[in-house]
């Protein structure tokens, strides 16, 4: 049914959640797990001094590479094959270019965001990702 699951992650108890729904499908499908982290290098008006620093992308990186490596780690004590992704920008993007990428057969992604006023204002990765996504979507509750 499915050979290639992309969840997304932040390292929060609420993803681990989705990661752990994504580790079960593959489980019972033999797919591979595909973990994606994003990270944003967010600048704002203080970028107009000369005092800006301008953000570390390399320790952003390593953090990325660190929550991928937990949740991969529980996919591979799982019996199961693990790949792990980091990208520098939007998480709904990533997750949408991984799955087109890696011809994905399924995104696991968590509810976070899709409730509460924030989501009229920011969006929700669940919500971008279901109007972009080229397979099929489970949408986790993990609140």
């Amino acid at each position: 049914m499915y050979k290639k699951i992309v969840v997304g992650t932040d390292g929060s108890a609420s993803a681990a959640v989705a990661v752990d729904h994504a580790i079960g499908l593959a489980q019972a499908t033999g797919a591979a797990v595909h973990i994606v982290n994003a990270y944003k290098a967010t600048t704002t008006l203080a970028s107009m001094s000369p005092e800006f620093v301008a953000p570390d992308l390399a320790g952003m990186e390593k953090d990325a590479l660190r929550v991928c490596e937990e949740a991969a780690q529980t996919a591979r004590a799982a019996g199961l094959e693990a790949i792990t992704h980091t990208a520098e920008g939007d998480p709904a993007d990533a997750l949408v270019k991984i799955a087109e990428y890696e011809d994905a057969d399924l995104i696991v992604v968590g509810n976070r965001g899709m409730i509460g006023a924030r989501r009229f204002l920011t969006g929700s990765v669940p919500n971008r990702v279901a109007h972009h996504c080229p397979c099929h979507l489970l949408v986790v509750h993990t609140s």
